[in-house]
């Protein structure tokens, strides 16, 4: 299987079970930002369903649904997980549905019966994001959408689930209709490539400064100002490890 180019150098490795077709949800509606999920923009789209054999999966952590979301088809989702046997593996979703269940017997560490998730809490054409009730163990981390010019609510969401004591990560937006930029924040994007896409994505400094309001608060971000490559950022494997931990109460 041909491992996502993103993820080169980590113990990454991508699964999509459900078929062809892009992902029914609309999570960049009303920010003009376009998903993976959407136009074919996935490296993978034209040949799902995704799925590593075990082979491929030894040694590596399965992100199953960058490209679509977990709740959707979430029986096939869950059965085809439980068929392929993986040992480690988490799933994406922005639905704040976060009952994974999985059989006992793959579950040798993870007294709880669930698997990980990870939580886009912003996701969604209505861009809601307070789930309601306390964040189950399970949630990996939470990865809040930002730009430069919503500051404010931006702030306001990781006070939030800061407060919820759950790990957060920021991912910053890209965006293909430029349009989409108010002028005030022009300057803070410049046209370059993202893995294998060309979008309007923010300059290092833009990057920089919005991470600076959140410095010495435990907030990281999807790879780093310079490099959009998992090796450089391995966010996702150190959370993994860390919320079986939180699960297992060590």
């Amino acid at each position: 299987m041909q491992r996502n180019p993103k993820q080169e150098g980590t113990e990454l490795i991508d699964a999509v079970p459900q078929g062809p077709g892009d992902c029914p949800r609309d999570c960049g509606i009303n920010r003009g930002c376009e998903c993976y999920g959407k136009g074919g923009k996935f490296y993978a789209s034209d040949y799902l369903p995704l799925m590593p054999t075990l082979e491929e999966a030894e040694g590596r952590i399965v992100r199953v649904n960058s490209y679509k979301d977990s709740n959707d088809e979430k029986e096939l989702v869950l059965d085809s997980v439980i068929k392929a046997d993986w040992k480690d593996f988490f799933f994406n979703t922005c639905v704040p549905n976060f009952n994974f269940p999985i059989p006992a017997y793959m579950t040798g560490y993870m007294t709880k019966r669930q698997a990980p998730v990870v939580y886009t809490c912003n996701g969604g054409p209505d861009n809601a994001w307070k789930p309601g009730g306390e964040i189950p163990p399970n949630v990996m981390f939470v990865r809040i959408r930002v730009n430069t010019w919503e500051i404010e609510h931006q702030d306001e969401m990781v006070a939030y689930y800061l407060d919820q004591g759950v790990p957060i990560v920021l991912t910053f937006l890209n965006y293909t209709d430029s349009t989409f930029i108010p002028n005030c924040a022009w300057n803070n994007y410049s046209e370059r490539v993202h893995v294998t896409n060309r979008y309007w994505r923010p300059t290092r400094f833009s990057i920089l400064f919005v991470m600076e309001r959140y410095k010495d608060m435990g907030v990281r971000m999807c790879g780093t100002p310079w490099s959009s490559r998992c090796v450089d950022c391995r966010n996702c494997e150190f959370l993994y490890w860390e919320c079986l931990r939180r699960m297992e109460g060590i």
